[in-house]
Parts: C-alpha cells; structure tokens; sequence
C-alpha cells in the first residue's frame, strides 16, 4: 500500500455518505411502516417495504466489509512499518 492515509480518507468519507443514506432510508422505512398501520384495511395503498429493508441490510454489510478492509489495511501498514525500522 502506497498511501494508507489517503485510503483512510476515501473509506471515511464513503463511510459519513453511507451513514447519511441509512438515516434517509431508516426514515423512510418507518414512514413507510406508519402508513401501511394506518391503512391496515386498505391493501391497495399498502407501501411495499422491502427496497428500503434490503437497502438498509445492504448498507450494513458495505459498511461491515469496509471496515474489515480499513483494518487490514491499518494492519498491513503497521507490518511494513515495523519490516521497515
């Protein structure tokens, strides 16, 4: 790895974008949820929540596999800094 830090930066800044998009879609979801309560009798304008719940599960697991990639790459460094001295 030529430049951890500028990589830190990256992840970072994908990671602050991602938490944003999971608050809108988390949002969204429970607007979602209280309408659908609220027109329990009435299927035809039931709102299909599945988008947002794979959205939401999907950004979990970005998120999850970018902060595994994060620390091998701290990790990584520390060994050629170390190979390095």
């Amino acid at each position: 790895i030529i430049n951890p830090n500028l990589m830190f930066n990256v992840i970072d800044e994908m990671m602050v974008k991602w938490e944003t998009e999971k608050e809108i879609h988390q949002n969204v979801l429970q607007y979602k949820k209280k309408r659908n309560e609220l027109n329990k009798n009435n299927e035809e304008y039931e709102f299909d929540l599945e988008f947002q719940e794979n959205f939401l599960t999907f950004l979990e697991e970005a998120t999850a596999a970018i902060q595994k990639l994060k620390k091998n790459i701290i990790n990584k460094s520390n060994q050629q800094n170390l190979q390095n001295r």
